[in-house]
């Protein structure tokens, strides 16, 4: 079975510390062995996983035995690396603003709902993420704490996963958990069209 494994960079497991054999040309990755142990193995991702474990590298793996699904994750006895995501680094830029917009907009939504046009209208119309993350900060001041979402997304701007993890938590203080799971389910998307993920899972 393939599926996606995010790992830090020289494919470093960022929990266990493992470094995984990577391919080298025509010669394939041997396997790494999971722990033989009750919710213990090689941990992998279906795509819409991929948004709960971000990293620096994307990897497609191949996982062989019975695999089992956990908590946003798939579970095997063991596994290879097969090749690599190489379009995810160019494309962690694109991904973070993304998520700043998307959380951008439910908080304008969320202050328009409130009756605050001046605090909405004045996010809406920032182009510069500088002067959008000092507006977000001086509307929160102010009152409207979910302005805050805003100014954290801009300010953690390099970091893939933390912009993803703060528009879910920006979509679930708003929506509810169908907020938080529909920002999760639309990260996801993303990274399935712009890294054509189908295309091997």
């Amino acid at each position: 079975m393939l599926a996606w494994k995010f790992l830090a960079p020289g494919a470093i497991a960022p929990f266990t510390g493992i470094r995984w054999p990577q391919p080298e040309g025509s010669r394939i990755a041997p396997w790494v062995e999971g722990r033989a142990a009750q919710g213990q193995g090689v941990h992998a991702c279906a795509v819409e996983d991929l948004p709960y474990w971000f990293d620096e590298e994307l990897w497609v793996v191949e996982l062989e035995g019975a695999v089992t699904r956990a908590a946003h994750q798939l579970i095997a006895p063991r596994g290879r690396l097969i090749s690599r995501a190489d379009d995810w680094s160019a494309s962690q830029p694109d991904f973070t603003r993304a998520c700043i917009e998307r959380t951008r907009h439910r908080v304008v939504d969320a202050l328009l709902a409130e009756g605050r046009r001046g605090e909405s209208d004045r996010l809406a119309v920032q182009t510069d993420l500088d002067a959008l993350q000092s507006a977000a900060a001086a509307i929160a001041a102010s009152g409207p704490a979910v302005a805050g979402y805003v100014f954290d997304a801009v300010r953690r701007r390099p970091y893939p996963g933390l912009c993803a993890y703060i528009a879910a938590n920006a979509a679930a203080a708003i929506d509810g958990q169908r907020g938080h799971d529909q920002e999760r389910a639309i990260q996801a998307g993303w990274l399935r069209e712009r890294l054509m993920l189908d295309a091997t899972s």
